[in-house]
């Protein structure tokens, strides 16, 4: 894979914590709130998430860290090396399947049941936009002044005017299909931009370097709860914990972070969803999403 990192001098000086699926702090918080190790699930098989941004990775990881920590990949099989030395920067946290399977390697990867969660990518990237209006990498990666960014945020018909012309903004300047059109998605890819096949769509995190897919279930984010018993046929340590239970966990809300905006139909003129089509058009293909109904 062309482009990873090589050394342990090119890892940020503070990176994220290479056993967690989550930044330190969180996964610190979640463990310290588990009631100790599931015993009976110490011989299913190993876990693979990868955590897409925006799609409820967070609740997922949080999920998996509190119940099935076991079971997972980065304890059971923990890399000798710190994962940005094969470019995923956060970790484990935002770390794309060609990542985590680089780290562990294939036989480990395809030993174990890998999974990931998708989202509506018109609702996702509205969700990116209001959550990253008070980030210190937000979405528009700098193309907002820092007033015009106030502005945004203390006015939702102001923020809507801005989203659009920053969504014409980047179909000029990262257009589909170029090397950097994971910009339209994040200001920071993590590392995953080392990928040859990633881009600004959610199926890009999950293939290898030949675009084929290399995870063995993929979740709609709208479709979880309905699939969940199916998940904990897979997941053992998920067993006994249905999905509301898990959801109203204190120790799972305190990981929220939820993106306060108008029904994300509300952002979108006929060019800004005419663009996010063009972006994903493999996650409309793949998972059968649908643009908006436009009001006129």
């Amino acid at each position: 894979l062309a482009g990873t990192f090589t050394s342990a001098s090119d890892c940020p000086p503070t990176p994220h914590v290479a056993i967690g699926l989550m930044p330190p702090k969180k996964y610190s918080f979640i463990l310290s709130h588990r009631r100790g190790a599931n015993a009976s699930c110490s011989s299913s098989s190993s876990i693979g998430f990868v955590g897409i941004g925006k799609t409820g990775s967070l609740f997922m990881q949080a999920a998996l860290e509190f119940w099935a920590h076991e079971q997972l990949l980065p304890h059971r099989s923990p890399v000798p090396t710190n994962p940005c030395l094969v470019g995923a920067r956060m970790g484990w946290h935002h770390a794309s399947a060609l990542l985590w399977r680089r780290a562990f390697g294939e036989a480990a990867w395809r030993a174990a049941f890998t999974f990931s969660l998708v989202r509506d990518p018109w609702a996702r990237l509205v969700s990116h936009w209001a959550f990253h209006l008070t980030s210190k990498n937000p979405l528009d990666g700098g193309f907002l002044s820092r007033d015009e960014r106030a502005a945004a945020r203390a006015n939702e018909t102001r923020s809507i005017e801005l989203f659009r012309s920053w969504v014409r903004h980047a179909g000029r300047t990262f257009p589909p299909g170029a090397a950097d059109a994971w910009r339209f998605t994040t200001s920071d890819a993590h590392g995953n931009e080392r990928a040859p096949t990633f881009n600004a769509s959610q199926l890009s995190w999950l293939v290898d370097e030949k675009g084929r897919l290399i995870v063995d279930e993929i979740i709609r984010l709208e479709d979880l709860e309905r699939r969940w018993p199916q998940l904990q046929e897979r997941v053992c340590g998920l067993r006994g914990t249905a999905y509301r239970a898990a959801r109203d966990h204190p120790a799972i809300r305190a990981m929220d972070h939820p993106s306060d905006h108008a029904p994300y139909a509300t952002y979108y003129d006929a060019d800004a969803s005419a663009a996010v089509g063009a972006y994903m058009a493999a996650d409309v293909a793949r998972f059968g999403y649908r643009p908006p109904r436009i009001a006129r």
